[in-house]
């Protein structure tokens, strides 16, 4: 039991840091109801690991680490608790709205601007999108741009996409950045 308790924790840390490609439920419910429960989950199997630890140092480490992360732990899920709510309401999550989507052989590029709230700015996020089987979906994020409002998605060849991000202000101008399109035989 205590190992398989830190195989877990592990392979969680490792997953949400290293790859930059994700997962998720085509529902926005299920992918809320998944980040409230992991961040209840973290806070937990640390302190079960201080618990049933009997070293020490690692008992400490343990403890240690279950007081650094409870209370972002506890912020972040109050607020996924929040959301669930909307989410119910709505039927989709208001933070992340859908611009534009464009399929290009299995997969498809979206762009979706991101609203964090009052303290922040609108930000745009290009992903490449693919759903799988039992209600999931691969999504890799390809691309984002803070203080942007609108873009759109615009595919120049087979090889490469054009997103066009429109100016917040008179004075700015238009952005275009080149995405390369991979290939599809992945």
């Amino acid at each position: 039991m205590e190992i398989t308790i830190r195989i877990i924790l592990l392979l969680v840390i490792v997953y949400m840091f290293v790859f930059p490609e994700e997962l998720v439920f085509v529902d926005d419910l299920y992918n809320a109801i998944l980040n409230l429960l992991i961040c209840l989950l973290i806070p937990v199997s640390l302190l079960s690991n201080a618990v049933i630890t009997k070293k020490t140092l690692l008992k400490t480490s343990f403890y240690f680490l279950f007081l650094v992360v409870l209370f972002p732990c506890l912020f972040i899920g109050f607020f996924t608790y929040l959301d669930i709510g909307d989410i119910v309401k709505n039927g989709t999550d208001p933070s992340v709205e859908k611009i534009e989507s464009l399929k290009v052989g299995d997969y498809d590029y979206v762009l979706y601007r991101l609203n964090g709230g009052a303290t922040t700015s609108f930000s745009l996020l290009l992903t490449k999108e693919r759903e799988l089987p039992m209600g999931l979906k691969y999504v890799d994020r390809i691309f984002l741009k803070e203080k942007s409002y609108k873009g759109k998605i615009e595919k120049i060849d087979d090889h490469l996409l054009a997103l066009r991000i429109e100016p917040n202000y008179a004075t700015d101008k238009e952005t275009v950045f080149r995405v390369k399109i991979a290939d599809q035989e992945e």
